[in-house]
């Protein structure tokens, strides 16, 4: 008597399962555009991602310009200027005004003495008011809301426009 040789039914679905596993690896470690963007792949930023950083830069500098006061302690307020300056004021304390510097930058252009790790597609604030300068990152800035990420307590601040 011939022995028919039917095979295994379930070796075909675990060939054509890990097929499809295969598929989804290489279509997910494979960046979309890496045939059209030369520096793909090389650490580089390409052009398009340095000019939405620097969209997005100049949106939150425009729209942190203006008077802020702090959500959790009232007397307290930020002055943002045009012209990179900021003024720290504590209503009550003349002798608590700090007056100092700000700037914004993103992953891309990396301020040069953040030494954290910059996120892509995240704006971060610096504010150097005498000392040593204070990081934070940006959560909104919109409006009447500027919501900020003090880099080195990981603490939330919230403010409110004044002005």
């Amino acid at each position: 008597m011939a022995e028919k040789n039917e095979g295994h039914p379930w070796l075909w679905v675990i060939i054509v399962f890990a097929i499809i596993l295969l598929g989804y690896y290489f279509a997910s470690v494979i960046p979309e555009d890496s045939t059209s963007n030369p520096i793909a792949g090389t650490g580089e930023k390409s052009l398009q991602e340095t000019d939405r950083s620097h969209d997005a830069m100049t949106v939150v500098s425009q729209a942190i310009i203006g008077t802020w006061r702090s959500s959790d302690d009232q007397k307290f307020t930020r002055q943002f200027s045009d012209d990179g300056t900021v003024i720290d004021m504590y209503e009550g304390d003349p002798n608590a005004t700090a007056h100092g510097s700000w700037s914004v930058f993103s992953a891309p252009e990396k301020d040069a003495e953040f030494s954290g790790a910059a996120a892509p597609g995240v704006v971060y604030l610096k504010i150097v008011e005498g000392g040593a300068p204070m990081f934070f990152s940006i959560i909104t800035a919109a409006g009447d809301t500027l919501q900020l990420t003090y880099l080195d307590r990981g603490s939330e601040l919230d403010f409110s426009r004044v002005q």
